[in-house]
């Protein structure tokens, strides 16, 4: 994959720097943290809906593990398909107005439809759909919106630190806690630890900056800047 034009420029001039990690960590905290945010509902829900549903589910209400995978298979080429068009909305309204309808759809219809899981594969198909239409507002802008957060001299390492914490916090403990929570009976404490994951990811989509005509590219930069290297 070649280096966009942002960084193709920077890395032209000479300005690559040794510490890029260093460098994010210094002067661009607060972005690093909003990055993991902005990850965290999405990659828990994904890891759910997608990975751990069949087993819970068996466990939950007794659906045979083979259908609820047949419907999470289907959830997830839905899941997929989706996301070019939501990463096109997102170009047209903006990225803010996508993850919110992500977060807060999320938060209100998680429990709804966990209870209305039973055990057909039609019911399991009707849920994982819908989460599957709320995922995909999520990630369809999210790689974005992540790179929108740096300017192109960090954005490489800007990214990649945070964005790896989410993904191993959040979204590797879900189907830990998912399954835990299911075989001592109370799932409803996974139930309202997802919701509160949307809610909080609301508050930053919420309380961040429309980043979709950002051009960090196109404002000057002072010669001795140090820039990172993408490798």
């Amino acid at each position: 994959v070649p280096d966009t034009e942002a960084f193709t420029r920077v890395k032209d001039a000479g300005r690559v720097a040794r510490r890029p990690l260093t460098e994010v960590l210094r002067e661009h905290p607060r972005a690093a943290l909003r990055v993991i945010g902005l990850v965290a509902a999405g990659t828990a829900l994904v890891q759910f809906w997608f990975v751990s549903l069949p087993s819970v589910l068996n466990l939950k209400t007794g659906v045979e593990i083979k259908d609820a995978q047949v419907a999470a298979m289907l959830g997830l080429a839905l899941f997929t398909i989706l996301q070019p068009v939501s990463g096109r909305l997102s170009d047209r309204f903006g990225r803010r107005p996508l993850l919110l309808f992500f977060a807060i759809g999320s938060a209100l219809t998680f429990i709804p439809l966990m209870s209305t899981v039973g055990q057909t594969m039609s019911s399991v198909l009707v849920a994982v759909s819908v989460s599957a239409v709320l995922l995909a507002a999520y990630a369809g802008s999210l790689a974005a919106v992540m790179a929108e957060q740096f300017p192109p001299e960090v954005r490489t390492a800007g990214i990649s630190l945070p964005y790896g914490i989410a993904v191993a916090v959040f979204g590797g403990l879900a189907p830990v806690l998912a399954t835990a929570t299911v075989q001592a009976g109370r799932f409803w404490v996974f139930e309202g630890i997802m919701v509160a994951l949307c809610v909080a990811s609301a508050l930053v989509y919420w309380r961040m900056r429309e980043t979709r005509d950002d051009r960090w590219h196109k404002a000057p930069r002072p010669a001795d800047e140090r820039v990172s290297d993408p490798a």
